[in-house]
């Protein structure tokens, strides 16, 4: 099936009054003579043609995985397409929690994320620290803020760590994030947004993001996909 035929299908769809076509709404760059399916067509048909698998609350996302879908309230599916994993729009977070051994010391942890609808963050990268924990948000505050939450009770979008970024849908990012004793940086695509020494701060998630305490993912109100997720000790 050309790239052609796939737009048709997904405007017949849309015009029939589905309410979940949005989820995987077509790239305004993607050409209509491009040959395939992109990642959220195929997704798209897979899963509304019953071919993939909702993983419940608490269950892993498949027996190999080392991740289990987070108990948020009112959180939508988690799937996994090949070796991505897709969290879907929830009202208000959806989430993966880490169920494999944490870091100890030192660390790096590498991804690629991207936006396949909504409009706010698309990776909430919650990961331990010390005795408590933090969130790298990419995206969220309307879509563009980069940071740190929570420094000294501040969030993300309140501290010195709020960066700007513009991140387009359906388009995968690389993230790194290191952290070696107090000190926390974090790239995407290659690009430093966050450099801080914590010492003596407080240092702690928003409560929203408890689910997924103290190594997990998340996503608000927007759904995302990951893949190439790697824990590399210092």
């Amino acid at each position: 099936m050309d790239g052609r035929a796939v737009r048709q299908i997904l405007y017949d769809y849309r015009v029939a009054g589905s309410g979940s076509y949005d989820l995987i709404s077509c790239p305004e760059k993607a050409s209509s003579e491009e040959a395939g399916l992109l990642f959220h067509e195929q997704f798209f048909f897979m899963k509304y043609g019953g071919l993939m698998k909702e993983t419940a609350v608490g269950e892993g996302v498949d027996e190999a995985s080392p991740w289990v879908v987070a108990d948020f309230s009112s959180q939508s599916g988690v799937y996994m397409l090949d070796d991505v994993l897709v969290l879907e729009k929830g009202s208000d977070m959806t989430g993966i929690r880490w169920r494999e051994a944490l870091p100890s010391g030192g660390y790096e942890i590498t991804l690629d994320a991207m936006r396949l609808s909504g409009s706010d963050f698309f990776c909430g990268l919650t990961v331990p620290y010390e005795e408590s924990a933090f969130s790298l948000i990419v995206g969220g505050w309307g879509g563009t803020c980069v940071g740190i939450s929570n420094l000294n009770w501040q969030d993300a979008y309140n501290n010195e760590t709020a960066r700007f970024k513009t991140f387009n849908s359906h388009e995968w990012y690389s993230i790194r994030l290191r952290v070696d004793g107090e000190h926390i940086e974090a790239w995407i695509d290659g690009e430093q947004m966050v450099d801080v020494k914590v010492d003596g701060r407080d240092v702690d998630i928003r409560w929203e993001m408890m689910p997924v305490k103290p190594l997990g993912i998340a996503t608000w109100r927007t759904m995302g996909a990951i893949r190439n997720f790697r824990v590399t000790p210092l």
